[in-house]
């Protein structure tokens, strides 16, 4: 029992401690009464606003509420039985922009769950769907001191507007049969009859923009039917009356939804770009249309290389889709992306965009030129600038190092730098007056050798073309498409080259909507052209469509039955290019290794030839010491005689000088440049 207490207890506190969290989680609720309804034209309904506390006090509002203006008006707005105390801005209306707008305060606050704040009168002006949303702006706010805003939801109201129910003649329209639905056709077929049967004395009818009108009291005859042709876009309405028994009997009205203009353009948006590596890129796309809206997207890709693919029997024309579009996985290769938005009356806005799928990653070659990963298209003529730039200065530099290799080649071949034979000259010359210059000699020409180197009565309607591949060039496959009234029917186009006259035609098959596609399997020769369209059934064929004019443009050098694209031949002009500016490049950077190579064995040689020379003057100052300490200790014992001094004084001299060329550096391979 102590336990059952002990958790009973646990349970009370912790509900206690997790009740105002949980009442925190719920905020105010503002909605509409009544959330949905039918009115007809002319008619007034009252809609209130409504509040939801959900058990927390609060003590100010502030709604904000739109409504379509060209299909309700309002009247007025009550606040009399309203739980707001004081009004900071009393509910205002703004019948031109189709707004409502209040704040108020309840005074000591409130906590309720279904409290009005006020009720608005709304009068219906026209026929449709309409409307009424609370604003995002809206507020709640808290009796806590701080005006903390809590409101959390907000719900709108959807009201279906109508006309009044027939009260005179019953009107149906073979050309516009629902008066909810949106029609593409501008002229209009009226037909009406008596709910009796019996014919009526005269009618009196009108058509105008005013949902709910009546016409005059002057008859235009009994005439069952009336057309009207080149209607306006927009909602239009036919109100009719029938004179019978010398008294005019009531009024129907019947409503006439007419769209002829096409959805507004829009572009095609391809993620990572038009020219990509990736194989499933991504088409984004949207418009509006002013009148009957948007109703779908239909989407197609028409390869412009591969026709056998397209012409698959088991393909679609088009497909429903929604941006944004993952496109299926494609092949290397061009392609182009149709998009068509059709409005909710059959319109529709065509916007193509051309792709180009590659293998590489790095770049592309195009004809426009060279795309870095599509960042940005390096133009030919800078590329090949750049290339013969750079082969004016390699080749300068290749002209350079042959010069210095062919002087060092002259200069290390049969004979040695003059400076070295120079001072050979020299040491012979005392060699000569000292002996052992020919052990010197032949050590000399021992380490010296010569270098080398080395390089009906049935009527048909003609068919609509509606779509055309724009753009194209004699590497690009041919595609038209378009529209027929007549189902699974025979489609005959034309194309004629202008320049020769030759005229070909071609045939193929509408679907069960009328659509019919064709893509030729070949490329066409470019030149201009000129391309019109018939269907048939039968024996019995359709007048010409309009003509539609179409350039091929020269992108291709075709022999006999093969074709090489210019692209393909900038791209292989690149690769020689590069080949040549690699080849270049190898022999500039050999030559400088060979030079390099070169100068160091001379260095080496000419260090050694020092050396030697060094050595040879070494052995000569030997001698010539020991002579003069030989004539030091001749003097010593006797005094010299006069050509004995003069020998003294001509040692002295020669040793001086050999002393000074053993120190000092004979050839300086720098100097002279290499």
């Amino acid at each position: 029992m102590k336990k059952i207490t002990l958790l009973g207890i646990l349970g009370l506190l912790a509900f206690c401690l997790l009740a105002p969290s949980v009442y925190a989680d719920h905020g105010a609720t503002l909605s509409l009464t009544p959330s949905t309804g039918t009115f007809v034209v002319g008619s007034t309904f009252d809609v209130s606003l409504m509040l939801d506390t959900n058990g927390v006090d609060m003590n100010a509002v502030a709604a904000f509420l739109k409504f379509p203006s060209d299909k309700l008006q309002v009247i007025s707005s009550s606040a009399g039985k309203s739980v707001v105390t004081l009004w900071s801005v009393p509910p205002r209306f703004n019948n031109q922009n189709g707004t409502i707008e209040l704040q108020g305060v309840v005074t000591g606050g409130l906590n309720a769950t279904n409290a009005l704040i006020t009720t608005i009168t709304f009068r219906v002006r026209g026929t449709g769907s309409a409307i009424i949303s609370i604003a995002d702006e809206s507020r709640v706010l808290k009796h806590d001191g701080s005006g903390t805003d809590f409101l959390q939801h907000h719900y709108h109201g959807i009201y279906t507007l109508v006309l009044p129910p027939p009260a005179g003649p019953l009107v149906v329209s073979e050309t516009h049969p629902n008066q909810e639905q949106w029609y593409k056709n501008f002229n209009v077929s009226i037909t009406w009859s008596q709910p009796s049967g019996i014919k009526a004395d005269g009618y009196s009818y009108v058509l105008n923009a005013i949902p709910v009108d009546t016409p005059d009291t002057v008859s235009e005859g009994q005439e069952q039917f009336v057309v009207y042709q080149q209607v306006g876009d927009g909602i239009k309405y036919f109100h009719i009356k029938a004179f019978r028994n010398g008294v005019w009997g009531g009024t129907t009205h019947f409503a006439l939804q007419i769209d002829t203009t096409e959805p507004a353009e829009f572009p095609l948006e391809i993620s990572p770009s038009a020219r990509t590596s990736e194989k499933q890129p991504v088409v984004r796309f949207i418009t509006t249309d002013a009148l009957s809206g948007i109703s779908r997207y239909e989407l197609k890709v028409i390869p412009l290389s591969a026709p056998k693919e397209f012409q698959s029997s088991d393909q679609p024309l088009f497909i429903e889709a929604q941006s944004p579009f993952i496109l299926s996985e494609l092949t290397r290769g061009r392609y182009d992306v149709l998009v068509r938005a059709y409005d909710n009356a059959g319109n529709f806005r065509e916007s193509v965009r051309r792709i180009t799928i590659r293998d590489v990653f790095f770049g592309f070659a195009s004809n426009e030129g060279f795309e870095v990963d599509g960042w940005f298209v390096i133009p030919w003529s800078w590329i090949f600038i750049v290339f013969m730039l750079l082969f004016v200065f390699l080749g300068y530099r290749l002209l350079i190092l042959r010069g210095q290799d062919n002087k060092l080649r002259a200069e290390g071949g049969k004979d040695m730098p003059a400076s070295v034979r120079n001072e050979l000259k020299e040491l012979k010359k005392y060699r000569e007056k000292y002996g052992k210059m020919l052990l010197v000699a032949l050590m000399i020409g021992s380490l010296w050798r010569g270098h080398t180197g080395e390089a009906r009565e049935l009527t048909v309607d003609p068919p609509l073309i509606t779509t055309v591949s724009g753009n194209i060039s004699n590497q690009d496959i041919f595609y038209v498409g378009g529209k027929t009234n007549i189902s699974q029917s025979k489609v005959v186009f034309y194309l004629q080259n202008l320049a020769t006259g030759e005229t070909r035609s071609f045939e193929t098959l509408s679907n069960e909507y009328g659509d019919w596609f064709y893509s030729h399997d070949t490329f066409l020769s470019s030149g201009d052209y000129v391309l019109w369209a018939q269907s048939s059934i039968g024996e019995i064929s359709s007048a010409p469509s309009s003509r539609v004019e179409l350039t091929v443009r020269p992108t291709a050098v075709q022999f006999r039955s093969s074709r090489l694209a210019y692209d393909s031949i900038y791209q292989i002009a690149l690769v020689l290019l590069s080949v040549a500016l690699v080849i270049l490049t190898t022999r500039v950077v050999r030559g400088h290794r060979k030079l390099r190579a070169r100068k160091e064995q001379i260095m080496k040689e000419v260090r050694e030839a020092e050396e030697v020379v060094r050595q040879g003057f070494a052995l000569l100052r030997r001698d010539i010491q020991h002579e003069l300490e030989t004539i030091q200790k001749m003097k010593l014992e006797k005094e010299l005689r006069e050509e004995e001094k003069e020998r003294e004084k001509q040692l002295l001299g020669d040793l001086t000088d050999i002393e000074r060329r053993i120190g000092e550096e004979i050839w300086d391979i720098e100097k002279f440049g290499y």
